[in-house]
């Protein structure tokens, strides 16, 4: 007879380190590999003083990229739920939307679709990140730390 698997793995802190290592290869034309991009992200929100759950969401925000960069959002956001507040699980969950706003009228989406969650108690939130850490995240000069130095937030965070 099978048995149900638990809630959380055990060695979920080891799993999202290991996907985050295979973000390395991982390019979708920008200027650098999504590994660099999600350090460069989660540096500074940490230099900006942010929670440790702030700092991993914006390390992992596009952890899943390694599978599908459509839809990569949600499956991140997924991945993380079970170790994240209501608030910044919607911000990782629409943190495409919300970066949207800086590009979506380039490729005929309407920019402004992410004002449709206007009012949201995360709304806030998903504006920083986007704006503050995410947008300028993707330079190839950029002094960020590296990722050893994320490890004991990650497992902090994911409890493990």
């Amino acid at each position: 007879m099978p048995t149900c698997a638990p809630p959380l793995k055990a060695n979920a802190a080891d799993e999202i380190i290991n996907n985050l290592r295979q973000l390395k290869n991982v390019w979708h034309g920008f200027p650098v590999d999504q590994l660099t991009h999600g350090l460069q992200t989660a540096t500074l929100a940490m230099r900006a003083g942010e929670s440790p759950e702030i700092i991993v969401a914006s390390l992992c925000h596009d952890m899943a990229k390694t599978v599908s960069a459509l839809n990569h959002e949600e499956m991140a956001a997924e991945m993380l739920k079970p170790y994240l507040s209501s608030d910044t699980y919607n911000m990782l969950k629409y943190h495409g939307i919300f970066q949207g706003r800086f590009f979506w009228d380039e490729i005929d989406r309407d920019p402004n679709y992410y004002l449709k969650f206007r009012g949201e108690r995360w709304y806030d939130l998903a504006m920083k990140f986007t704006e503050v850490y995410d947008k300028p995240a993707f330079k190839k000069d950029a002094n960020f730390e590296p990722l050893e130095t994320f490890i004991p937030i990650i497992r902090r965070v994911v409890g493990v």
